[in-house]
């Protein structure tokens, strides 16, 4: 290991800046852009991983769950420093990335989008194909028209179904920041013909918000309008497949920022089998096993949600976060998969009892709260406040 922590040392860069995500914060390590490519394309991206990410947790830096559980807990994996120098000697070698999606498809996606969204100036300087290592190695086309990075576009195209996975706009820092006096009708208008362009229909995402907000660029502090959709299946939305643009207007003139997908929760998009009453009745019971108090209310639609440990932490009497949750809960709440849900509003009629004599958990139980209930098994996945 001596070799390798030299090696590692020697690749990973002394100057960071603050990242934004873990993500950034590993491939920010990298000193240069060609070394990001190479390392992303083979198996020493899982030694480096984890070695930060172990890291990381031990120095408290969160969001690190998901890889630790996907690249070390479950399926750990351990080189030689001759095994990764092998790797290295090869990562020009492409032809195991599984595609369907050929180079020159993603290019001609590539260029539409630019064109639809006004960039008619740009054209692509680089291709590479690569994989994803943070959403299971999918593959992906990194298109610049820049070879320098901090210049020009870099689109970002998925080589199993060719849709865009990201647009980002280097040139964005000699942009004047977004005007105000635009209303949210008009706002929403752009962000929809963003869409548009960039090949989604409402069909497919959902439109949720449009904000304007401050943003960081290259320690200037843009004015800029973020508009949310998200992933739809059935006509019900997936809270964590979301796709954003930031974006400013100008004389009626759009500027993109970025556009990016992020997907925090794969949709199961498993069968429905229980019905309206029977989750509400697997609700309402375990509501009268939590709390005394009397119910007025109960509603019910369905939803896309993940697990977590609301419910659990309650039936089981867990206050602070540093109980112990029992191993199969854990397995589940890592694995990021968002099932399709009956949610249950469970409403208690108001009384005039006096709490100050109630630990927090007592509180929680006896509050109004919402249940997610499988509906393909009627188990309770979890659930909130409200």
């Amino acid at each position: 290991m001596d070799q390798l922590d030299k090696y590692i040392e020697k690749i990973v860069s002394k100057k960071i800046t603050e990242p934004e995500n873990l993500e950034d914060m590993m491939l920010s390590a990298i000193h240069t852009e060609k070394g990001k490519r190479r390392i992303k394309r083979n198996r020493i991206t899982r030694t480096i991983i984890t070695s930060l990410t172990t890291i990381f947790i031990t120095t408290g830096v969160g969001g690190a769950g998901y890889i630790a559980y996907e690249k070390i807990w479950k399926n750990p994996e351990y080189y030689t420093y001759q095994e990764i120098q092998n790797t290295l000697a090869n990562v020009d070698n492409v032809d195991d990335i599984q595609k369907t999606i050929t180079e020159e498809e993603a290019k001609d996606k590539a260029t539409t989008i630019m064109n639809n969204l006004g960039y008619t100036n740009e054209t692509i300087k680089s291709i590479i194909l690569e994989k994803d290592i943070n959403n299971n190695d999918e593959p992906f086309y990194n298109i610049m028209t820049s070879d320098n990075t901090d210049e020009g576009i870099i689109i970002k195209i998925s080589a199993n179904n060719g849709d865009i996975l990201s647009f980002t706009n280097n040139n964005f820092i000699n942009v004047e920041t977004s005007e105000n006096n635009i209303n949210e009708d008009k706002v929403k208008e752009y962000s929809d013909k963003i869409m548009q362009n960039i090949g989604f229909t409402e069909n497919e995402y959902q439109f949720t918000e449009c904000t304007q907000q401050q943003i960081p660029y290259r320690n200037e502090m843009k004015n800029v309008w973020v508009a949310k959709y998200y992933k739809t299946y059935d006509g019900i939305y997936n809270p964590y497949e979301v796709l954003t643009s930031n974006f400013t207007v100008n004389n009626d003139k759009l500027e993109i920022n970025r556009i990016y997908k992020t997907n925090d929760g794969i949709y199961d998009n498993n069968p429905t089998v229980i019905t309206e009453d029977e989750a509400i009745q697997v609700a309402v019971n375990k509501e009268k096993e939590l709390t005394e108090k009397e119910i007025e209310n109960v509603s019910a639609e369905v939803g896309i949600r993940k697990m977590n440990k609301f419910i659990y932490k309650l039936e089981n009497d867990i206050v602070t976060a540093n109980d112990e949750f029992k191993e199969d809960i854990n397995l589940m709440l890592e694995n990021g998969q968002a099932r399709k849900v009956w949610i249950i509003k469970v409403e208690h009629k108001r009384s005039n009892e006096n709490i100050d004599n109630l630990n927090s958990n007592q509180r929680l139980k006896n509050a109004n709260k919402i249940y997610y209930i499988d509906i393909t098994t009627a188990e309770i996945l979890g659930g909130e406040r409200f």
